[in-house]
């Protein structure tokens, strides 16, 4: 069977080449605060994301991070804080920041009855994609997502994993600047977490900004150029990677006990 997820050869790696530039940052978060009546699941959390970086988020279960990428998706609003995405204020600009978001959730739903194909052009169509330019863009996706043998099937017969191409494709439709992934690897095994790995890079390679969640430490360290760490809703650290490792040359996974020690600590009996 094709693999999930094509391979794709890496673009020569320039960005390191080049100063990040104001007109680069496409996540702008300050003091970003979220609660649900009496808990606060995000506490003044701020940080800058910028073209060709590729953010992992991490943290503990209940630290905040499906959290933090639904109100950066639009999805939620922030109950204090600022917060600008794309150059958009998701207040005031919600369906302009929209389109410039790919955004994948963590258990999306799919309508059951529908096909591949039918689906896809139909959320082309919810983006505002001109007919002409969605058709070719659906084309493109099932390609990358190698969704080809499966585009006339039902969604309700399609395997966890499959559906999971079916969101990555969604997500590409519009060809957008940002893309913010909620544990993309649930559901795959792990040959096809490694080519997924490959692809997220390969993405961020092309100026792109991909922010994505995960609970696995190895793979997403291998994957990020760089570490949002929360705990108990608030930014731990903010950390540059390389190779997987600190600027200090320690493991990100070796690190990671020690920066979400205070949740940790909190939570034994």
């Amino acid at each position: 069977p094709p693999p999930p997820f094509p391979r794709l050869p890496a673009p020569p790696a320039l960005r390191m080449l080049l100063p990040v530039m104001d007109s680069d940052v496409l996540i702008d978060a300050v003091a970003l605060s979220r609660r649900f009546s009496r808990q606060t699941a995000l506490a003044d959390v701020s940080f800058r994301a910028s073209r060709g970086e590729s953010v992992a988020v991490l943290g503990p279960n209940g630290s905040g991070k499906s959290t933090l990428l639904r109100l950066l998706a639009g999805v939620l609003a922030p109950t204090s804080g600022s917060l600008r995405v794309a150059g958009h204020d998701p207040e005031d600009g919600r369906p302009a920041m929209r389109r410039r978001i790919g955004w994948l959730p963590e258990n999306p739903s799919f309508p059951p009855e529908m096909r591949v194909l039918e689906y896809l052009k139909y959320r082309a169509a919810l983006k505002g994609l001109p007919p002409r330019q969605a058709a070719t863009q659906v084309r493109v996706v099932v390609a990358q997502c190698a969704l080809a043998e499966s585009a006339r099937s039902l969604l309700g017969s399609l395997s966890r994993g499959t559906l999971r191409r079916v969101g990555f494709a969604d997500a590409l439709l519009g060809e957008p600047d940002i893309l913010l992934l909620d544990e993309p690897q649930a559901g795959l095994d792990h040959d096809a977490r490694a080519v997924l790995a490959e692809w997220i890079s390969a993405v961020a390679q092309t100026r792109r900004l991909v922010l994505f969640s995960s609970h696995l430490l190895d793979e997403a360290s291998r994957l990020a150029s760089r570490a949002l760490v929360l705990c108990d809703g608030r930014l731990a650290a903010d950390l540059p990677l390389q190779n997987g490792c600190l600027p200090t040359g320690e493991p990100l996974p070796d690190a990671y006990p020690r920066l979400v020690a205070p949740s940790r600590e909190r939570r034994t009996p």
